[in-house]
């Protein structure tokens, strides 16, 4: 999951914490890769009010963890400035990871393997969504409000040309992020099918 990092100009918000919410808009979107016959979009968008850089506790940093050499980059010098960011989100992925034990301890953390972009069409979806993001980011709206890219680039990413699918695949596949929206490893389903562990209500 991308962040797509933007800035606005002369953005005017109240100070404090609980001055604004954390998420101001929502969007579902099919990219050009999605399936017309599926019943929901494949990409989500969430518009959040700041970036890493307005982050003077470093909460984001910590949560996706961000390394010092990125933010130092990529962030630092758009340091007091006000900042949004649109994130993209997949709704459909293919790949699969796993949850293991690491010993018969049960004090013992699992081994989680997310295996995020094992399939190759998950990278595919998530470069479609932001190039669709970033296209929202040059609308005449956002344009009003006097918004531009982050133009620094990403250490690991920066031999490639920027913006382009390359860069955009390299930028995914080194800082994505879960939304912890839970789900469970547990199939539900009827009493006949004998793949599910619990059936519609749970039992």
């Amino acid at each position: 999951m991308l962040f797509s990092w933007l800035r606005i100009v002369d953005y005017v918000s109240l100070p404090g914490p609980l001055s604004m919410i954390s998420v101001e808009g929502v969007g579902f979107v099919n990219t050009p890769l999605a399936n017309q016959t599926d019943d929901w979009p494949d990409v989500q968008f969430i518009l959040l009010p700041g970036s890493p850089s307005m982050d003077p506790k470093n909460t984001a940093r910590k949560m996706t963890g961000l390394s010092d050499e990125v933010y130092n980059e990529v962030f630092r010098p758009y340091e007091g400035q006000s900042s949004f960011m649109i994130s993209v989100f997949l709704l459909r992925p293919k790949s699969r990871g796993t949850i293991r034990l690491k010993s018969t301890n049960p004090y013992d953390h699992p081994l989680i393997d997310p295996k995020y972009f094992h399939d190759p069409d998950d990278l595919a979806r998530v470069v479609e969504g932001t190039k669709i993001a970033l296209q929202v980011s040059n609308s005449t709206p956002f344009q009003r409000l006097g918004a531009t890219r982050f133009e620094t680039l990403y250490p690991e990413c920066r031999h490639l040309e920027p913006w382009s699918d390359q860069y955009l695949s390299c930028v995914s596949s080194s800082y994505s992020v879960t939304t912890y929206h839970p789900v469970g490893t547990c199939k539900m389903g009827p009493r006949g099918d004998p793949t599910a562990v619990v059936d519609p209500e749970l039992r």
